[in-house]
């Protein structure tokens, strides 16, 4: 991916101990967030991926488990504090930078709501880091298990327009969405799209293919905002 930093964001946090102070500020590769209505605005983090030395990695995970607040900053992004409201899930890994002594370390905190709705079969509230309605539709109607065809996206995201079922939420290197409904909801949505004739199914039987999502994709393609800035994005 050519000019990946540029979608970058940084984050900052101040350590201290009882002799010192230091000041810890790392590149962050990509933010999911829920960020308060009243004043002062905070967010609430579901999802941080950032990457730093050893050292630094190793104080921002156990401040992110004590839920310190950070501030997290980008392009079109003000500063502003985000911290967990609950022990996240650590996933750390290492990369390594041809010409570098050291790899750098890349951390990927969870919030404990999104993994879970990662794991269960019937989540209430659904955690996407993709808004366009094809992402959305695939990934609902695979959670849910959701009968219907791939064409029936953009209808199924006006219903939940339509009933305030989804909400953006603040995102770093990415569009996301929180889907609120269960899929009691969903399907009385879909049945009563069938029943006033909104939903077609094909004239014959046979199988629906679905467009494939990857983890590929998701990760590694980009907003529109960042495309702009120079990126290339890389096909899901």
């Amino acid at each position: 991916m050519q000019n990946a930093h540029t979608r970058f964001g940084t984050l900052r946090f101040v350590l201290r101990t009882e002799k010192r102070s230091t000041s810890i500020a790392v590149p962050v590769e990509r933010m999911m967030a829920e960020v308060e209505a009243d004043p002062p605005r905070r967010a609430r983090a579901h999802l941080l991926s950032l990457i730093g030395s050893d050292a630094q990695v190793s104080a921002l995970s156990a401040a992110l488990s004590n839920r310190e607040t950070v501030s997290v900053e980008g392009p079109d992004l003000d500063p502003i504090p985000v911290n967990f409201t609950e022990k996240p899930e650590h996933y750390r890994g290492t990369i390594v930078v041809a010409g570098q002594p050291r790899p750098l370390c890349h951390l990927i905190s969870v919030s404990q709501e999104f993994a879970g709705a990662g794991v269960s079969d019937r989540p209430y509230r659904t955690f996407l880091m993709d808004s366009t309605p094809d992402f959305i539709w695939t990934s609902l109607a695979y959670i849910h298990g959701l009968p219907g065809l791939p064409a029936w996206a953009a209808w199924f995201c006006r219903q939940l327009r339509t009933h305030n079922a989804m909400s953006s939420l603040l995102g770093l290197g990415c569009d996301p969405v929180l889907i609120a409904g269960s899929r009691k909801k969903f399907l009385s949505w879909l049945g009563e799209g069938v029943a006033n004739g909104e939903l077609k199914f094909p004239a014959e039987n046979g199988p629906v293919l679905w467009p494939p999502l990857s983890f590929k994709e998701t990760f590694f393609s980009l907003p529109a905002s960042s495309q702009s800035a120079g990126g290339t994005d890389i096909a899901q």
